[in-house]
Parts: structure tokens; sequence; C-alpha cells
């Protein structure tokens, strides 16, 4: 469920991107784009896919992690 609540802003976001004419800056900060390694430019579509790939990296790790874990009640639990 956290993963979908986290995921939901940046999936919305690349959502806008499909509308036409829709640019990946805003236009008073065109001319001004920021490269990372002087290759790859710093606009929406790169900080989307940077934070998708957190969120679902997070998403497998989490996943793993409970799929290890013994399954076992909370002590106390009475099962009912």
């Amino acid at each position: 469920m956290g993963t979908i609540l986290a995921s939901i802003y940046w999936l919305t976001q690349a959502g806008s991107l499909l509308f036409p004419g829709t640019a990946l800056t805003d236009p008073e900060f065109a001319g001004r784009t920021p490269y990372i390694g002087g290759v790859v430019p710093m606009n929406q579509l790169t900080i989307e896919i940077v934070f998708l790939t957190l969120v679902a990296v997070g998403f497998f790790l989490e996943w793993r992690a409970l799929k290890r874990a013994p399954e076992h009640a909370p002590e106390g639990a009475t099962g009912t």
C-alpha cells in the first residue's frame, strides 16, 4: 500500500507528459537545464524515472525481506 501511495504523485506527473506540446522543463528554465555528466538532461522525465526506480527498488527489497521473515504470530496473540 505504501508503494502505491509513494508512486501516485510520480505516475500522475508522468501521465501529464502525454498531452501534446508538453515541455519537460518550465519555459523560464529552458535555457538553463543542467546535464548529468554532460549527457543526460536534468528535466522532469529524468527525475520521474529516478524516483519511480527508487520506489520500485524499495518495494522489491521490502517484499524480499518479508518473504524471508519467519511466519509466526506476535507474542500475546490469541488467534481470535
